[in-house]
């Protein structure tokens, strides 16, 4: 609950500019759920970094379902260099960019190589 209210102020913070900074922010799979759902319930965040943190598999597929929706999400850029996905969970996030109408680039760091997906 209160990694949940934490990322709700992080979140209404940078509204504003349409883009979430929190690259080297110790996020890792519980605090990715939270901002999932934070951010299925907003329209103006554009942009998301959360490169160089914990995220694993578990978190890919929290946010892989807020991008695939229902509803739509208004995210179009997410940066998830240097987490700790494997090849499924990178999988998982471009099998949501494939049903994602708004979202155009996902980068993760899979296998020792940047990728981009989109």
């Amino acid at each position: 609950r209160r990694t949940l209210l934490r990322y709700v102020q992080m979140v209404k913070a940078h509204e504003e500019n349409g883009v979430l900074h929190l690259a080297e922010s110790g996020i890792g799979d519980e605090e990715m759920h939270a901002l999932a759902a934070l951010l299925r319930g907003t329209k103006t965040i554009r942009e998301l970094d959360i490169r160089q943190n914990s995220v694993t598999d578990a978190g890919a597929r929290a946010l892989a379902a807020v991008l695939a929706g229902p509803p739509a999400c208004s995210l179009r850029l997410v940066d998830m260099r240097n987490n700790h996905l494997s090849e499924a969970g990178v999988r998982g996030l471009a099998e949501a960019l494939e049903r994602a109408k708004d979202t155009r680039h996902v980068y993760v760091h899979a296998g020792g190589k940047v990728e981009a997906l989109g």
